[in-house]
């Protein structure tokens, strides 16, 4: 498996700003299908997964026909085991694109994916919290032991000598 990229906090830092650069170019035109791309982008790579799906399902809706942005959505729904919509979002990138190996990869995972929910298998989560208590095991009661009788044994060499 993939090892997680290394995040300095410088590179975390330019992806904050790179957030608040795309927000302010949306808030002056809410149609630039490309802030709403890239600010999703810059969400994923701050792991604000909720986030950047939000942003890229704009990026979708401005610009349906654009294989990249159906592939960057069909990820973050994949990340999020949205596996339902995720292979929406990836057949729609294959029929726009169809020689992207990429895009026809994916498709195949997010298509595992949604077999394994249907078949009920479960994404691999966090185990839920615990709802009731833990009760203390009662002790049972001390049962007497019989005390050993002392034969006469010869002493043991300690094997440290």
């Amino acid at each position: 498996k993939n090892a997680a990229p290394v995040r300095t906090k410088n590179s975390e830092k330019a992806f904050d700003n790179a957030v608040k650069a795309y927000k302010k170019i949306i808030a002056k035109n809410k149609l630039d299908d490309a802030a709403h791309f890239n600010l999703g982008r810059a969400y994923n790579k701050l792991n604000e997964d909720q986030d950047a799906m939000k942003a890229l399902r704009e990026a979708v809706k401005l610009k349906p026909d654009d294989a990249e942005y159906q592939i960057e959505y069909g990820v973050i729904l994949m990340k999020l085991a949205q596996y339902q919509e995720a292979v929406a979002a990836l057949k729609k990138a294959v029929s726009l694109d169809d020689s992207n190996l990429q895009a026809q990869e994916l498709l195949e995972k997010a298509e595992a994916g949604r077999k394994r929910i249907d078949f009920g298998i479960k994404p691999k989560l966090p185990p839920p919290v615990q709802q009731e208590p833990i009760k203390p095991r009662e002790n049972p009661k001390p049962r007497e032991t019989p005390k050993p009788k002392e034969e006469s044994t010869p002493e043991k060499k300690n094997a440290n000598q």
